[in-house]
């Protein structure tokens, strides 16, 4: 979804609004950007992650999923 928003995001930037609507577009495509990239990255949450300490991230959920 983070993706998928990123990319969305970002096309809607490049759209013909006010400049305050493309920055707003701009820096919510990056941040959904950089959260992709965070989840995809296949690692277990480390413990200063509170709640989700232990956890696998979505890259490491789906290479357990490709591997079975």
């Amino acid at each position: 979804m983070s993706l998928l928003l990123a990319i969305l995001l970002g096309y809607l930037s490049f759209l013909d609004y006010e400049l305050i609507f493309r920055k707003l577009f701009g820096w919510s495509a990056i941040v959904n950007g950089i959260q992709f990239v965070m989840t995809i990255l296949p690692m277990t949450y480390p413990r200063w992650m509170g709640k989700y300490k232990g956890l696998p991230s979505d890259g490491l959920r789906l290479i357990q999923l490709l591997r079975r």
